[in-house]
């Protein structure tokens, strides 16, 4: 454009023109970088929980429709969902805004535990709704899910990041399934059976599901190493 007009002006206002455009461009530019970061930002906050920073449950949704189309390779998934024992008790003796708060805690520790996992790559935690959250797990054995429960059972209890060790716990169902064997749907339903029979046992605990659809007749574990 520049040498266009090169001709009909003077060389300043050729420089000036140059400028002008160059200015222009720049502004457009910057503009559509501005715009799609903007975008996804809006994404991903469409995609977290506004008060634990876990993906959301719509996010959780959109997993596990995506594992139903079985793609070329088989591949073991696993299904983790995590209850905070005696909720309910904590919002009425000590108020919303203290479980809010121990929500969050909660959900501090279940993440830095995944991250100090090995195969930290392959769980990813979201809050299920209300008190539950769910980790959905590739490429790991019933036994390898049933260690990395009992490592998130473990750390809640241990407390810190604002929990005072002992005072909240959580109980684990597990459920493990081979993507194209069954739907994720029913490996979730197992995982939820499996949560309530280690909420029926006592609490703070790990429940393994079995293949047949229901929970695991074996005792859970509550302390120590998954055996």
């Amino acid at each position: 454009a520049a040498a266009v007009v090169a001709s009909q002006l003077p060389s300043i206002e050729v420089v000036r023109f140059a400028a002008v455009y160059g200015l222009m461009i720049c502004f457009v530019t910057t503009y559509a970088l501005l715009e799609e970061h903007a975008g996804r930002q809006l994404r991903e906050l469409g995609d977290r929980d506004g008060l634990t920073g876990c993906f959301n449950r719509r996010r959780f949704n959109e997993a596990m429709a995506s594992l139903s189309k079985q793609g070329d390779e088989i591949t073991s998934w696993g299904v983790l969902l995590a209850d905070v024992d005696h909720f309910k008790a904590i919002n009425d003796q000590r108020g919303h805004l203290e479980g809010d708060r121990v929500l969050c805690a909660v959900a501090d520790v279940l993440q830095r535990a995944l991250q100090a996992d090995a195969d930290r790559r392959r769980a990813t935690l979201y809050r299920y709704g209300g008190e539950e959250f769910a980790v959905v797990v590739r490429g790991r054995t019933a036994h390898q899910l049933g260690l990395l429960a009992e490592a998130l059972r473990s750390a809640v209890a241990a407390g810190g990041h604002g929990l005072v060790p002992g005072e909240v716990t959580v109980s684990i169902g597990v459920a493990a399934w081979r993507q194209g064997a069954e739907p994720p749907e029913a490996a979730l339903q197992r995982a939820d059976e499996a949560l309530y029979a280690a909420k029926r046992s006592g609490r703070d605990r790990v429940q393994l599901a079995g293949s047949g659809g229901r929970a695991s007749g074996e005792s859970p574990v509550r302390y120590g190493p998954w055996t």
